[in-house]
């Protein structure tokens, strides 16, 4: 009998270990420096791309990204982003190449909650060449609607782009569904319970709908909150009943924070492993 007890009581201290193996550890100290992606496509290219990350206290400050090509032999993309604060609110983001403006991202919100990302791209001579504003609604059950339009260079008139929703659960965006001229698209997310990269990142948690800023997009310079690591993303299209599935697998370090990262998609032919330095 005690033999038996001794074994069950071991037993649960495992299984209590196991179920505990989330982002509940006392890390909230750390943050990420450096991320590298290497990307390689059905042609045998081959692009690395390395993000510096720098901080003041917790709150992210500056990024800065090269983009090399080894099919090419040159580096054919190198980008700063400036982030600025209002208290411990993320309020403006400046992305340069050089000393050309590719984007500048303005952000307001009410109460704590993201209400507006005004985003102004390609400045030719001073001049924007479009700008794209997104407006957030927090609906009392915790989802966040959202209307993103254009605004007119010229006179200012703003078209609707697209529509839709937010589903949020435990701090993560687990389903998009929206509405554009094209027709509507679903996405849904999974996630693994450990520690996103950008948790700790002050004001990081209220860019709601995994907004990404700037111009460089994923793999480069991509910033999107989420409290997990995405594992999963399945994107149907309600015109032609496509489906279409990505995922990433992860290696972690003691803290719970992903070092290692491989995107596979629906199409094998493109590979690319992303590493994370803190």
């Amino acid at each position: 009998m005690k033999k038996n007890l001794s074994l069950f009581c071991a037993l649960m201290l495992v299984l209590i270990s196991c179920s505990g193996d989330d982002s509940s550890l006392n890390s909230s100290d750390v943050l990420m420096k450096k991320k590298v992606v290497t990307s390689t496509g059905r042609d045998n290219t081959i692009e690395i791309s390395t993000t510096y990350y720098t901080y003041e206290g917790k709150k992210l400050v500056k990024e800065v990204g090269t983009n090399d090509s080894f099919f090419d032999n040159r580096r054919n993309y190198d980008y700063t982003k400036k982030y600025y604060y209002t208290g411990n609110l993320i309020t403006k983001c400046e992305e340069m190449s050089g000393t050309d403006y590719l984007t500048v991202t303005e952000l307001t919100y009410v109460n704590d909650k993201l209400k507006t990302m005004l985003v102004k791209v390609g400045y030719q001579n001073g001049v924007i060449i479009y700008a794209t504003k997104t407006t957030c609604t927090h609906n009392d059950d915790g989802t966040v609607s959202f209307v993103k339009v254009n605004i007119d260079r010229e006179t200012k008139v703003e078209s609707v782009l697209e529509n839709g929703k937010w589903i949020y659960a435990n701090g993560n965006i687990i389903r998009k569904e929206t509405t554009d001229k094209w027709g509507s698209i679903s996405e849904v997310y999974e996630y693994d319970r450990k520690n996103g990269i950008f948790r700790n990142v002050t004001g990081a948690n209220l860019l709601v709908g995994n907004l990404i800023f700037g111009y460089s997009g994923f793999g480069y310079s991509g910033f999107g909150y989420s409290k997990n690591n995405e594992l999963k993303m399945t994107v149907t299209t309600a015109n032609s009943n496509a489906t279409f599935t990505h995922s990433t697998i992860y290696n972690y370090n003691k803290d719970n924070f992903p070092t290692f990262g491989k995107f596979e998609g629906n199409d094998e032919s493109t590979s690319i492993i992303s590493r994370y330095f803190y």
